[in-house]
């Protein structure tokens, strides 16, 4: 509701943080110099970047016509196999780290698990959301990947 929007961003104007409205992505964020994001785990780190390409992917599919916002769907077999692809992951992840990355992105409202977390396996679906354009621009996501297979850090706790 627009009249709601109106007062949260002059709510927000008085800590010189604006708040965006993107109907076409269908999103609204907070952009300001005093925001601070938190330090992602390596993994998660990866999976945003490329839960991120395979989102792109699916959108480049879909009419460019069509004004619906639309979710893009995903498996961690897909995105274990693009990491693969990039030659990122050394060694399988435990169910711990998947499930702790997955619930920092969900916390972010990046993806929706649409299966139990506790459960994990290769068929768990995921749904992407249109959030992922606000976190990182495409280009900037093969940037990074192509950063991350060249450089052998082991820095586990990469900010993004």
């Amino acid at each position: 509701c627009s009249k709601h929007l109106e007062f949260i961003q002059a709510y927000f104007a008085l800590m010189d943080i604006e708040v965006v409205e993107n109907s076409q992505m269908g999103v609204i964020y907070l952009r300001g110099e005093q925001l601070m994001g938190e330090k992602m785990p390596k993994l998660a780190t990866l999976y945003l970047l490329v839960l991120k390409l395979i989102y792109d992917e699916q959108m480049a599919s879909v009419s460019s016509s069509s004004q619906i916002v639309v979710n893009a769907m995903t498996n961690l077999s897909e995105i274990h196999e693009k990491l693969n692809t990039y030659r990122l992951l050394k060694k399988q992840p435990s169910n711990t780290e998947i499930r702790r990355s997955l619930a920092l992105l969900k916390r972010y409202q990046i993806v929706e698990p649409l299966d139990v977390l506790d459960e994990l396996d290769g068929f768990s679906r995921l749904v992407i959301y249109p959030a992922i354009h606000v976190v990182l621009l495409g280009d900037d996501a093969r940037a990074l990947l192509n950063t991350f297979s060249e450089g052998d850090t082991e820095d586990d706790e990469p900010e993004i």
